[in-house]
């Protein structure tokens, strides 16, 4: 029943949050999930049924799909051209951050050095998902938007390496740096290695179905949303990265996903609103999770012992140290501005809360809670800071109200030429103004009221649209839409500044065109 409970909970509390987010879009829809989630969390009630974080859960049920979605967003290629910068910022940046991390708080605070690796290792990894939050509204460059977003991509494994060195100094007194850096390239060239073996095979099955008779949609999408989690399974149990067996199985489907989308357009279709759709939920959840683990923290009674604000003064002193290491690295590469975009756009987030707490396995309690706090004040300051420093330094981009406002111009442009090219026709009245109402309806421009006029006259009179008329009413809306789409096609050759915005109007268009046109959706 708790299980019930909390999944209605988050469902729930993410649906409110997503739409509240609609009436402050000055405001990050995470910022806003993660503040959802801190006051749903200091509810006594909702603390309680919700159990600790499970770190092993968290990282195959949620963050293998994200990472395998991120993947498949990113071009093969794209990886391939940039090749030696990834490694040189997801593996060269993370090893000298932990390392310059690592003795300055051992020198500089007195910190058992194994213990200082933990935390360095668990304030490494940087968080894409978080990067597009704190740059929202703001124009980035995008050579150095890209250079993060890929980064991020790869650096989680790096970080996961460096503490389970960090757990076996701690255990046993001693570190072998030619063992772990044997283990390191173990786990990275083992988890390619296995992405790419599995991906490739899930990828000629996958194939082989979609061009059969045997070929199911639905069981296509469910194999393509079990991808990731397997592929890490197998990864992880044959104590390889599964982190980046999921992301190299993310670029292959990439690949994939490009040379095959005409062999069932409508899986594809759907295949990418489900990528969509379970990207937009699954980070939600990652923040809402966060703000809840949040109040879980803050409500549980810190021993005596345990000096908070020594342990927030690590966690500043560990953030600015990241963000020196960034900046000095990032300034042999970019301008001063763009130095310090990549500086501080390295946000801690989604994996750096789950390996904060596998850390509950390896250390005493009071080392423990210290390490909550710190990790805690990092990822705060990780998204407060820049959030705050992006605004000044960086140029706003245009506001997405304005944006808004263009599309909907251009959508009542196309509308109106729907609507006059129906109006002109001598057709049956009853089918013209259910004709005329639905092309109304692709700018809003139906009240609530007109609604459920219809609603009702539809539910209590549906039998009066028979065959021949739902025919015929299927083909004056074919006529509008074609009309519509021919307006926009000769409007992007007369603004091509505004392609984009037209693409935008004239695929709403096709999808309208599709439910008309589709048997299997059941409407008439």
């Amino acid at each position: 029943m708790n299980l019930i409970s909390i999944i209605v909970i988050i469902l729930a509390s993410i649906t409110i949050s997503n739409f509240i987010s609609k009436l402050f879009p000055q405001i990050a829809n995470t910022y806003l999930n993660t503040i959802f989630g801190f006051g749903i969390g200091l509810l006594p009630w909702v603390r309680n049924i919700f159990p600790q974080l499970n770190n092993e859960v968290f990282m195959l049920v949620i963050l293998a799909p994200l990472l395998f979605f991120d993947g498949q967003r990113t071009p093969i290629i794209k990886i391939e051209t940039r090749l030696k910068e990834i490694v040189g910022s997801s593996a060269v940046l993370v090893l000298i951050s932990a390392l310059i991390v690592t003795f300055s708080t051992h020198v500089l605070l007195g910190l058992n050095v194994a213990f200082a690796l933990i935390i360095a290792a668990i304030s490494t990894p940087t968080d894409a998902t978080g990067f597009e939050t704190i740059i929202t509204s703001r124009k980035v460059d995008s050579g150095v938007s890209d250079r993060i977003s890929e980064e991020a991509l790869f650096n989680d494994a790096s970080g996961i390496i460096l503490l389970q060195a960090g757990f076996l100094w701690f255990a046993t007194g001693t570190i072998s740096f030619s063992q772990n850096f044997v283990q390191f390239l173990f786990m990275t060239i083992g988890g390619a290695i296995i992405g790419i073996i599995l991906s490739n095979l899930v990828i000629i099955i996958r194939q082989l179905l979609m061009r059969s008779t045997f070929n199911v949609n639905s069981s296509q999408t469910l194999l393509y949303i079990l991808t990731p989690i397997l592929i890490y399974f197998i990864a992880e149990s044959l104590h390889t990265s599964g982190i980046i067996a999921v992301v190299i199985a993310g670029l292959t489907h990439n690949s994939e996903s490009n040379r095959s989308r005409f062999v069932s357009s409508r899986q594809t279709v759907f295949t990418l609103q489900s990528i969509s759709f379970l990207t937009e939920v699954l980070n939600s959840v990652v923040f809402f999770i966060l703000g809840i683990s949040l109040a879980k923290i803050t409500a549980v009674p810190i021993p005596a012992l345990v000096p908070v604000f020594f342990w927030i003064g690590t966690g500043i002193l560990v953030y600015f140290l990241l963000i020196l290491c960034r900046f000095i690295y990032s300034k042999f590469k970019y301008s001063v501005r763009e130095s310090i975009v990549f500086s501080f756009g390295g946000v801690h987030g989604t994996v750096t809360l789950a390996m904060t707490f596998i850390a509950s396995d390896y250390l005493p309690n009071n080392l423990f809670i210290g390490l909550i706090i710190t990790e805690t004040t990092i990822i705060l300051l990780s998204f407060l800071v820049p959030t705050i420093l992006f605004k000044i330094i960086l140029p706003q981009s245009p506001d997405p109200n304005t944006r808004e406002q263009h599309l909907q111009k251009i959508r009542e442009q196309a509308v109106s030429i729907g609507i006059k090219t129906i109006e002109n026709l001598k057709v049956d009245s009853e089918i013209k103004e259910m004709v005329l109402y639905d092309l109304r309806d692709q700018s809003k421009r139906n009240s609530i009221g007109s609604f459920l006029k219809q609603y009702r006259q539809f539910g209590t009179n549906g039998t009066h649209l028979n065959h021949l008329k739902s025919r015929n009413r299927q083909q004056l809306m074919i006529q509008a839409f074609t009309a519509e789409r021919n307006y926009l096609y000769q409007l992007a050759n007369q603004i091509p500044e505004q392609t984009d915005l037209i693409h935008e109007i004239y695929s709403e268009i096709l999808y309208a065109e599709i439910l008309m046109l589709d048997s299997q959706n059941r409407l008439v």
